[in-house]
């Protein structure tokens, strides 16, 4: 019994912080066509080439026939294998070079005829010294510079640093061992953090040449993914969910921007502001990440998708489990008719609580009522917030409400009605 009859109130206050931030309608997920591989094949990794994003890469993995490198001229509706073999890591440079790692054979591959012909580019004594096997390859762009990561089947690694590209490449010395992720910080690129497995987060301030431990909250454990801010000079998370402030010195978790299931996130190539991070069930976007408060749109993953590998093109994010592809991108805020407003609302016994996205560049918002058989509108508010509670009810009647939002006296948006029952 009191179980039912705290229900109300627990939902109430759910309502007003599941809304806080959230648009559903102002994200898109699109699946895209993938190459017809076999049960034995996994895609590793896909990017879209900056210039024109209609051009799709894949890399392919697969104990039968089925492996290599795969292009798209057509957004995914027919694909063509440009190389074959065993690929664990693709990237493809600002300026359109592909970067590929086939650890079966140790090599690092790069084209700069979109996969037409293919140089070696591997570190010289093939990378790793004779005793060294590798057995996994990452390529990663960070900061507009290349880094490659190999592993062996002793776990420890070693990390490459590119010149010009992903060619080039030279020893990062200061950290060979166990690393999960890698970061430049692009403000300042002798700043670097390091995640490490079941050591946590290690970070340089002098190019690489030494790593230091980190200060970091609660036990060590491994960080999937280390990202610097590109909007705040030595700004840096570590799954979404730790902060530094000092390019990697100390963390400190609840100072995220990001939504809380969150675990990697992006920033957009053409516009930093616009950050996205994927969780287990749902992938986020928000047009400005500097922005307080922030509004972030959601999007919820289909039943059984489980995106992992992504990579950023015309700030669009495109993903992939293993076996699909998807893009992620989000409506514009401004331009057009404006990023849309979306006004909800449920009725508790003597009120009505009210909830609606923030525009940007609004400076105010006016919810206004009337009564669903007729009556005048009401101005029940006038607000920079993005709440409201509507008090003067009776119980029985139904009521409209919209809300409008302005910047000084200019109208920027107006959201559809929405019709409630007072309790």
């Amino acid at each position: 019994m009191r179980k039912s009859c705290l229900l109300p109130v627990i939902m109430g206050f759910l309502f007003i912080l599941g809304f806080t931030s959230m648009d559903a309608a102002a994200a898109a997920l699109k699946m895209l066509g993938a190459p017809k591989l076999s049960n034995q094949a996994t895609i590793t990794a896909v990017a879209a080439d900056p210039a024109k994003t209609s051009t799709l890469y894949v890399t392919v993995n697969s104990t039968g026939r089925d492996g290599g490198l795969y292009r798209s001229l057509n957004g995914g509706k027919a694909w063509k294998r440009m190389r074959r073999g065993n690929f664990d890591s693709l990237v493809i440079e600002p300026g359109g070079a592909i970067a590929i790692v086939d650890s079966s054979r140790e090599l690092v591959l790069r084209s700069t005829n979109k996969g037409l012909s293919w140089k070696d580019v591997t570190p010289p004594g093939r990378g790793v010294p004779s005793t060294f096997t590798v057995t996994h390859g990452h390529l990663r762009m960070s900061a507009g510079q290349c880094i490659l990561i190999l592993s062996n089947l002793l776990a420890t690694e070693q990390v490459y640093q590119g010149n010009g590209g992903c060619v080039k490449f030279t020893a990062i010395p200061g950290i060979v061992t166990e690393v999960q992720d890698f970061a430049i910080d692009p403000n300042n690129p002798l700043n670097m953090v390091a995640s490490l497995t079941y050591i946590g987060l290690r970070y340089s301030t002098d190019g690489g040449l030494n790593f230091a431990r980190a200060t970091q909250p609660g036990i060590l454990k491994t960080y999937g993914d280390v990202q610097f801010d590109p909007n705040v000079a030595g700004k840096v998370y570590a799954d979404a969910r730790l902060v530094s402030l000092d390019s990697g010195l100390s963390w400190k978790t609840g100072k995220s921007p990001f939504p809380r299931p969150a675990k990697r996130v992006w920033f957009g190539d053409q516009n930093p502001k616009i950050a996205f991070a994927l969780g287990r069930n749902s992938l986020f976007v928000t047009q400005d990440i500097t922005a307080a408060p922030r509004s972030w749109s959601r999007q919820r993953l289909p039943k059984g998708v489980r995106l992992s590998e992504g990579s950023i093109a015309k700030n669009t994010l495109y993903l992939t489990d293993g076996r699909s592809i998807y893009a992620f991108s989000a409506k514009k805020a401004g331009g057009g008719k404006g990023k849309q407003l979306v006004l909800r609302g449920v009725a508790r016994p003597g009120k009505v609580l009210l909830k609606w996205n923030r525009i940007q560049g609004a400076t105010k918002y006016v919810v206004s009522r009337k009564q669903a058989a007729a009556g005048a509108t009401t101005v029940i508010s006038r607000t920079q917030a993005t709440r409201a509670i509507d008090r003067r009810v009776r119980a029985g009647t139904s009521y409209v409400y919209t809300v409008t939002a302005y910047k000084g006296t200019t109208k920027l948006a107006q959201s559809k009605p929405v019709k409630l029952r007072a309790r």
